[in-house]
């Protein structure tokens, strides 16, 4: 018995070291909402269009003269979710699917026009990357709500 309880008491910290590991991007993800944070565009063919990190301020941004405001995206556990805001008062509601790669923590959602995009978590960030048709990636920073 005595020896039973060593081994036991050896074991332990391994056994918890492995069982105690973070959870899949996956479960993360499902019922989430992310609220956006900030915007910047960068690498422009034309490095004069390149625009600095812009901050979300009192739940608006000023994005190339268009205020878009109260930016979220909901993943719901079916692979489906929604993209709302509000664009210069107008309220806007995009449906989307997504997937989820675990093993390197990426998710790839794509709009109904089936132009799919493809984001990485890094914690309570979600950083998405969306290429734009001046050759700019303009990236979307996220955090969970």
């Amino acid at each position: 018995m005595y020896n039973l309880m060593k081994l036991l008491i050896l074991f332990s910290p391994i056994i918890l070291l492995y069982s105690c590991g973070s959870d899949p991007l996956s479960t993360d993800i499902i019922d989430s909402t992310w609220q956006l944070v900030s915007l910047e565009q960068s690498d422009c063919d034309d490095p004069d269009e390149n625009i600095a990190l812009t901050e979300v301020e009192n739940s608006c941004i000023t994005w190339q003269g268009d205020v878009i405001c109260n930016y979220t995206i909901r993943f719901r556990s079916n692979g489906q979710g929604v993209i709302q805001y509000t664009d210069d008062s107008d309220a806007q509601m995009f449906d989307i699917t997504y997937t989820v790669n675990d093993d390197i923590d990426e998710i790839t959602y794509c709009e109904s026009t089936n132009d799919c995009y493809i984001g990485t978590v890094d914690g309570d960030r979600l950083t998405l990357s969306l290429p734009d048709s001046r050759g700019c990636i303009d990236n979307v920073i996220l955090s969970r709500m």
